[in-house]
Parts: structure tokens; C-alpha cells; sequence
């Protein structure tokens, strides 16, 4: 482990975090000009409970990924890919 991978991954993690955010308010205003529509069909928004529950799990999925590249060696991504 070394002090450039941390550093790689505290930044991807803050990264995620920072895009994440501003996803989330956007979706939200979108949500917030659309619910009067929406309400009004409600048989169409089915969808919807399950894009949100992915647009959730995407930062936690990158920032998992993140931390196990930080605690890797980069050797074992180069031995995968040149085998």
C-alpha cells in the first residue's frame, strides 16, 4: 500500500460523493417539476422507486471498489490484464 493509491482513492471517493450530490439534487428537482404530471398517471411511475434505489447503490459500488483498490497491490490489476 502505498501513499499514491490512498491518495487516488480519498479522491475518488470524495469525487463520488461531490457528483453524487449534485445527481441527487437534480433528480430531485426533476422529481419536483414532474410530480404533478406524474400524479395524475400514476400507473406509469413504476419505474421510478427502482431508479432511485440504483442512482443509491452507484456511489456505494464506487466507493467500495475505491477503498479495495487502495489496500491492492498494483501489480495484481497488472498481472490480470498481461497475464
Amino acid at each position: 500500500m502505498n501513499v499514491a493509491s490512498i491518495i487516488e482513492g480519498v479522491t475518488t471517493i470524495f469525487l463520488t460523493w461531490k457528483y453524487w450530490s449534485i445527481l441527487i439534487i437534480l433528480i430531485g428537482n426533476i422529481d419536483e417539476a414532474l410530480y404533478p404530471l406524474a400524479s395524475q398517471f400514476p400507473q406509469y411511475m413504476g419505474w421510478y422507486p427502482n431508479f432511485i434505489l440504483c442512482i443509491n447503490y452507484i456511489p456505494h459500488l464506487i466507493i467500495v471498489i475505491a477503498i479495495a483498490h487502495m489496500f491492492m497491490d498494483n501489480s495484481v490489476f497488472m498481472r490480470i490484464s498481461n497475464p
